[in-house]
């Protein structure tokens, strides 16, 4: 198994403990209920999180969104 990068820890364990990430957990996937998957910051908004559940369904802002 490949070592973890200690850049990428740091960013995770910074994702884990955010309030943005807890506030995902607490609620859920609007569209089903599951928990969060996969989920990582917005580049330039570490309160902003681009999520994916269980079920593929995505929440949160989008990386590519340009509205």
């Amino acid at each position: 198994m490949a070592q973890q990068d200690p850049e990428e820890l740091k960013i995770a364990n910074a994702l884990f403990a955010s309030p943005a990430y807890q506030r995902a957990c607490r609620a859920g996937c609007p569209q089903c209920g599951r928990s969060p998957q996969m989920f990582r910051f917005l580049p330039g908004k570490p309160e902003e999180l681009f999520i994916t559940c269980a079920a593929d369904h995505h929440w949160g802002p989008k990386p590519d969104a340009d509205d």
